[in-house]
């Protein structure tokens, strides 16, 4: 095989190739075995079917592309490795001879990887906040945790009060309509901070069996574009005044509320104190990582942003969007952008912006994770099958059927993981000064690689 440069342009090299006529005929005589163990020709078996009576049926152009299937990938492989290509995608191939007999002749463009500057990591110091608690936050801890095991008891004779759970049953109608909008039963935690304040005003000081009623001028950018800038009038039929009921932290209860690794109150604040510290210790190495890529991506450098890759980006991030639109808030992008008073051109403008800082931002860590020589393990995938299973709530092995049968996906995975070995093996270079969390300004003296902190 020969081969050379013709050009490279931006992120883009094309490459000439002559595949010489034998190589090219053993390839095809290849082919025409393969096919002829596959064909269905009447009065011939099965791998014994003459080329002659194989080109009459077939044809040429189909034992040849039998051929270049085999052919072309091994000759991407090999022009990938003598001219060191970094690919962003397959090459586009032109044939511009495929005769027998005759060298196969072809020019592949090639959409590589544009050259990525990197600082070194060693270079950087990063902050890393020092999360730290008291007993009284454990003490708040313990009571967060009876509150989860609260249960809401019926109250009768009393009116309703900001610590209560009112049980309703609601209608939301538009202003000056008769059929209502939804119609259901509720459970209203009149303590509840989402709760829009006129709804707990109205409810306040209400007893079971009584009805209320409120207007609500509703917000122009209001999620549910139904009611977004219309008057809504809400009407309660109280069924119910539920009043939280602490349990006492005795032992059982405990025992049973933590699956036995707690039996005593002192156990449990011990219990909660462990929690507490590897959350803020998980908390402060998020945040180093953070600011090691932040700082890192900060100073490298990318020669050109590949059209290709922005382009796949921004509809990516605008499919995203439209599906958590639809989804979530029942709307339209178009519906949204409109009532958020930004113009489509505006939305495609950042959208764009977005765009070319994710790919640009993907292209460093990529580069590091080549020079790092980061790999990806079976054990690796393995980890993260487990852990979308658990995220999930699915059997593993439904995980494994799904990646099984979608080797685009699996791939992605693999691309993931990487990425996330990377961005941990960066944290584990820089330089970490400790710092105290909370906004504090003082700073620790001493600073140690980030190897000896959390980030590792």
């Amino acid at each position: 095989m020969r081969s050379e440069i013709l050009s490279q342009e931006k992120n883009k090299t094309v490459i000439h190739v002559e595949i010489d006529a034998e190589e090219f005929e053993r390839e095809d005589a290849n082919a025409v075995r393969e096919l002829s163990k596959s064909a269905i020709i009447k009065g011939f078996r099965k791998g014994h079917i003459p080329r002659r009576v194989l080109e009459m049926v077939v044809g040429k152009k189909a034992i040849h592309t039998e051929a270049l299937e085999t052919l072309v990938p091994k000759t991407v492989d090999t022009l990938i490795e003598e001219y060191e290509l970094v690919l962003l995608e397959r090459p586009q191939i032109s044939f511009t001879q495929v005769d027998e007999g005759k060298p196969l002749v072809m020019d592949m463009t090639f959409e590589v990887r544009p050259e990525v500057t990197l600082v070194d990591p060693k270079d950087l110091v990063v902050e890393k906040p020092v999360f730290t608690f008291t007993d009284e936050d454990i003490d708040k801890a313990v009571e967060g945790f009876r509150k989860e095991h609260a249960s809401l008891v019926p109250i009768e004779g009393r009116c309703a009060r900001e610590s209560d759970t009112v049980k309703v049953h609601y209608s939301a109608v538009l202003a000056g309509e008769e059929v209502p909008f939804t119609e259901e039963d509720a459970h209203i935690h009149l303590h509840s901070p989402e709760l829009r304040h006129e709804i707990r005003s109205a409810l306040l000081g209400a007893e079971a069996g009584t009805d209320v009623a409120v207007t609500i001028h509703m917000e122009d950018d209001y999620k549910d574009e139904r009611f977004a800038g219309k008057d809504v009038t809400y009407r309660f039929n109280v069924l119910e005044i539920q009043e939280e009921r602490l349990p006492e932290l005795d032992a059982d209860h405990i025992s049973e509320w933590t699956q036995g690794k707690a039996a005593s109150l002192e156990e449990l604040r011990a219990l909660l104190g462990d929690r507490m510290a590897k959350e803020m210790e998980y908390r402060s190495a998020e945040a180093v990582k953070n600011d090691a890529f932040a700082k890192f991506v900060e100073a490298a450098s990318v020669e050109l942003l590949p059209e290709t890759l922005v382009s796949r980006e921004e509809e990516s991030l605008r499919e995203k969007e439209k599906e958590y639109l639809e989804q979530q808030l029942s709307t339209t992008l178009e519906a949204f952008l409109e009532q958020s008073g930004q113009s489509p051109e505006a939305y495609e403008m950042e959208l764009h912006e977005r765009a070319e800082k994710n790919v640009r931002n993907s292209l460093i860590l990529e580069a590091y994770a080549d020079k790092a020589e980061i790999e990806v393990g079976n054990d690796d995938v393995e980890r993260e099958m487990r852990l979308l299973a658990f995220r999930g709530r699915v059997p593993l092995k439904k995980v494994y059927e799904l990646y099984g049968k979608n080797q685009q996906a699996l791939a992605a995975l693999v691309h993931n993981v990487r990425m996330q070995k990377a961005l941990a093996h960066l944290a584990s270079c820089v330089t970490v000064k400790e710092i105290p969390a909370g906004g504090d300004e003082t700073r620790a003296e001493s600073e140690q690689p980030a190897e000896d902190s959390a980030a590792e």
